[in-house]
């Protein structure tokens, strides 16, 4: 019905086609725009490697802290922000940022920061902490996540995604639970899970190509394969 009237049928956070939209325009954005809209997320999520010696995070501080009464450690939280289009289909404003975080075992909740459009947004994004330092391969980690929400909302409306969403990853974190919970779906959050036509597909812009990092890479030294290539993708 949703595609045969000119009337939003579904609510905002399930609608594959308004998610879309946001995806396409997320892909997009220039530098500049990605540090203006998600700058401060991107921060956030950099602050939780401040203590890795393989994670370059320069000047990096944490924007927002974490609250005082979660449990479980640092690393244990998920952060949000929302994603509001103008009339062309670009960015135009996003929310402050989201921490959802545990208060008691099973039992997760979230306290924003910042203002936010009076308006339903178009879309949000659900990623955890990365030692992603760039702009560009955390732009496309969460072009990936609205990605993997499609995948969400095609499977929880009972339908199975087109092949472009045939996607291994954390989507929405509402239906992590129901994945986990109930045996009718498999682990589509899980990247490493072996689910008949689907695949983990990030691919994030690197800053050295992906022939680049083929050369660097050899299964005869003795080095892992993480520490061959970290100084590659974790440093400015």
């Amino acid at each position: 019905m949703d595609q045969e009237t000119e009337h939003d049928t579904l609510p905002w956070d399930i609608d594959a086609e308004r998610f879309e939209t946001v995806r396409q325009a997320l892909q997009e954005l220039s530098i500049g725009n990605i540090e203006t809209y998600f700058g401060e997320l991107l921060e956030q999520s950099l602050s939780h490697y401040a203590d890795d010696p393989d994670v370059d995070i320069g000047n990096t501080t944490r924007p927002q802290s974490l609250p005082a009464e979660m449990i479980g450690g640092d690393d244990a939280v998920m952060y949000k922000q929302e994603i509001y289009l103008d009339e062309d289909d670009r960015i135009e404003a996003t929310s402050g940022i989201g921490i959802m975080y545990y208060v008691a075992r099973g039992d997760r909740t979230t306290v924003w920061h910042g203002d936010a459009p009076d308006r339903e947004p178009d879309a949000r994004v659900e990623v955890f902490p990365a030692p992603l330092v760039d702009p560009a391969p955390f732009r496309d980690y969460l072009v990936y996540n609205l990605r993997c929400q499609i995948r969400d909302c095609y499977l929880m409306m009972g339908m199975e995604p087109p092949e472009a969403y045939k996607v291994l990853g954390h989507g929405q974190y509402r239906f992590t639970g129901k994945y986990d919970s109930f045996d009718l779906y498999p682990p589509y959050y899980d990247f490493s899970a072996e689910i008949p036509g689907y695949s983990h597909e990030f691919r994030p812009d690197l800053p050295i190509t992906w022939d680049e990092l083929g050369s660097i890479v050899s299964s005869e030294r003795e080095q892992s394969l993480f520490d061959q290539i970290k100084g590659s993708l974790f440093s400015r």
